[in-house]
């Protein structure tokens, strides 16, 4: 029985000897990036941002508060007439969303 102890003894000593690294081996880790969200445009977000929402309809109000042309959806196609090219308005961006 001794001898049985002592070659198990002598053979776990020899395989701990023998052994290099067993732990696991190291891992590059790279960050992940947030996806920024996606902007959000349309005139009801613009008159809440506003400290003045009635600006967005005055015609005389300074320029800071933008066109009124940024929240017009218009048609596709274009048109010439007077030496004008324009689209046909064909509704209203209240909410939009821009991916």
């Amino acid at each position: 029985m001794k001898t049985l102890i002592a070659i198990a003894a002598t053979a776990a000593l020899t395989a701990s000897c023998f052994a290099d690294n067993l732990s696991a081996p190291a891992v590059s880790r790279t960050t992940i990036q947030p996806q920024p969200a996606p902007s959000t445009e349309g005139a009801l977000q613009r008159a809440a941002r506003t400290g003045n929402p009635l600006e967005l309809i005055n015609p005389f109000a300074p320029a800071e508060y933008g066109s009124g042309r940024d929240f017009v959806a218009t048609s596709d196609a274009t048109e010439v007439s007077h030496a004008h090219t324009y689209a046909r308005p064909i509704g209203l961006r209240l909410f939009s969303f821009t991916f």
